[in-house]
Protein backbone atom coordinates (compact mmCIF):
# COMPACT_ATOMS: atom_id res chain seq x y z
CA UNK A 1 0.00 0.00 0.00
CA UNK A 2 3.21 2.35 0.47
CA UNK A 3 3.72 2.35 -3.12
CA UNK A 4 0.76 3.43 -4.15
CA UNK A 5 0.37 6.04 -1.86
CA UNK A 6 4.08 7.62 -2.77
CA UNK A 7 2.89 6.89 -6.47
CA UNK A 8 -0.31 8.93 -5.93
CA UNK A 9 2.10 11.87 -4.27
CA UNK A 10 4.36 11.71 -7.20
CA UNK A 11 1.80 12.39 -9.55
CA UNK A 12 0.06 14.70 -7.31
CA UNK A 13 3.20 16.48 -7.22
CA UNK A 14 4.40 16.71 -10.83
CA UNK A 15 0.61 17.57 -11.86
CA UNK A 16 1.37 20.52 -9.28
CA UNK A 17 4.81 21.39 -11.14
CA UNK A 18 3.09 21.30 -14.37
CA UNK A 19 0.72 23.83 -13.03
CA UNK A 20 -2.33 22.01 -13.99
CA UNK A 21 -3.80 21.45 -9.97
CA UNK A 22 -3.25 23.80 -7.00
CA UNK A 23 -2.68 23.10 -3.64
CA UNK A 24 -3.98 24.85 -0.86
CA UNK A 25 -3.28 24.01 2.73
CA UNK A 26 -4.68 25.43 5.51
CA UNK A 27 -3.15 27.26 8.71
CA UNK A 28 -3.85 24.38 11.14
CA UNK A 29 -3.91 21.63 8.13
CA UNK A 30 -7.70 20.65 7.93
CA UNK A 31 -9.28 21.00 5.21
CA UNK A 32 -12.77 22.99 6.55
CA UNK A 33 -13.74 25.60 4.01
CA UNK A 34 -14.51 29.18 4.99
CA UNK A 35 -18.10 29.79 4.17
CA UNK A 36 -20.27 32.86 3.77
CA UNK A 37 -23.76 32.20 4.53
CA UNK A 38 -24.68 31.18 0.95
CA UNK A 39 -21.25 29.70 -0.51
CA UNK A 40 -17.80 28.47 0.32
CA UNK A 41 -15.10 31.39 -0.44
CA UNK A 42 -12.73 29.41 -0.32
CA UNK A 43 -12.26 25.24 0.40
CA UNK A 44 -8.27 23.92 1.17
CA UNK A 45 -7.05 20.20 -0.18
CA UNK A 46 -6.42 20.26 -4.12
CA UNK A 47 -7.71 22.80 -6.59
CA UNK A 48 -8.76 21.41 -10.28
CA UNK A 49 -9.88 24.70 -11.80
CA UNK A 50 -6.39 24.75 -13.65
CA UNK A 51 -6.99 21.51 -15.30
CA UNK A 52 -10.33 22.37 -16.30
CA UNK A 53 -9.33 25.87 -18.06
CA UNK A 54 -6.64 24.02 -19.85
CA UNK A 55 -9.53 21.75 -21.06
CA UNK A 56 -9.92 23.18 -24.94
CA UNK A 57 -6.27 23.10 -24.91
CA UNK A 58 -5.35 19.86 -23.76
CA UNK A 59 -8.53 18.60 -26.25
CA UNK A 60 -6.50 21.11 -29.30
CA UNK A 61 -3.27 19.01 -28.25
CA UNK A 62 -4.41 16.01 -28.26
CA UNK A 63 -6.05 16.33 -31.56
CA UNK A 64 -2.52 17.82 -33.00
CA UNK A 65 -0.91 15.18 -31.22
CA UNK A 66 -2.83 11.84 -33.32
CA UNK A 67 -3.17 14.14 -36.78
CA UNK A 68 0.31 13.57 -36.41
CA UNK A 69 0.53 9.73 -35.14
CA UNK A 70 2.20 11.05 -32.22
CA UNK A 71 0.90 9.32 -28.61
CA UNK A 72 -0.36 12.70 -26.60
CA UNK A 73 0.38 11.00 -23.33
CA UNK A 74 3.89 10.16 -24.13
CA UNK A 75 4.25 13.52 -25.32
CA UNK A 76 2.83 15.27 -22.90
CA UNK A 77 5.42 13.33 -20.77
CA UNK A 78 7.98 13.90 -22.32
CA UNK A 79 7.83 17.90 -22.41
CA UNK A 80 6.85 17.77 -18.24
CA UNK A 81 9.73 15.45 -18.19
CA UNK A 82 12.23 18.32 -19.60
CA UNK A 83 11.20 20.82 -17.27
CA UNK A 84 8.08 22.65 -19.58
CA UNK A 85 4.70 23.18 -18.35
CA UNK A 86 3.31 20.69 -21.04
CA UNK A 87 2.15 23.78 -23.46
CA UNK A 88 5.41 23.52 -25.48
CA UNK A 89 4.39 20.57 -27.18
CA UNK A 90 1.40 22.10 -29.10
CA UNK A 91 1.89 22.50 -32.85
CA UNK A 92 2.21 26.13 -34.08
Amino acid sequence: MGSLLDRVRLCRDRLGDCGLLVRRTSPNGKRDPLRDPAEIRLAYGIDLAPLFALRVYLQTLTRHARLDGLDPVRMFRASTAAGQDGRACIPA
